[in-house]
């Protein structure tokens, strides 16, 4: 019989769930941030005015990707709004895209869709599911240790014999 050092099976054990409730409770985190986000741009969205923005320009980082300027205009007011998401293939200049803007305060405007915390949400699940799996891999690592522990035990007592 194959000799298991069994006090560093149990430590990776113990070691992998551990690590799946790291990620469990960072994807937690991450999914609560990101559903505060989504709550909050919804009820922003139900109260802000819906109108057409024009791309007007681009602003670079230091990768030289492009986020998209936007204009768009309340009572004869033109306002802009940047990007927050930069992309090495942004929208063309003078595509047209919805974003919504406070009837109090036509400068303050938020994207009509909130891709961003959609993508983070997304992420979340990722740290979930990750998480999930090694939880699984550390419960069946101890079942694992349990039976050849039972096994060694009936086998020292005569309960059974090895053949």
């Amino acid at each position: 019989m194959k000799k298991i050092d069994k006090k560093r099976e149990i430590k990776n054990a113990i070691t992998t769930i551990i690590v799946s409730l790291v990620f469990v409770s960072f994807g937690f985190l991450i999914f609560n941030y990101a559903s505060n986000e989504i709550k909050e741009h919804n009820e922003k969205k139900s109260y802000y005015v819906e109108t057409n923005a024009k791309v007007v320009d681009y602003n670079y980082d230091s990768d030289g990707l492009k986020a998209i300027i936007v204009e768009y205009n309340v009572d004869g007011l033109t306002y802009y709004k940047y990007s927050d998401i930069s992309s090495p293939k942004p929208k063309k200049i003078g595509t047209i895209v919805k974003i919504a803007y406070n009837p109090d305060n036509p400068q303050e405007s938020i994207w009509s869709f909130d891709i961003v915390n959609m993508l983070v949400l997304s992420f979340s699940f990722v740290f979930f599911a990750f998480g999930i799996g090694c939880n699984v891999v550390g419960i069946k690592q101890f079942i694992a240790i349990r039976k050849i522990k039972d096994n060694y035990k009936r086998q020292k007592n005569g309960l059974y014999s090895s053949e």
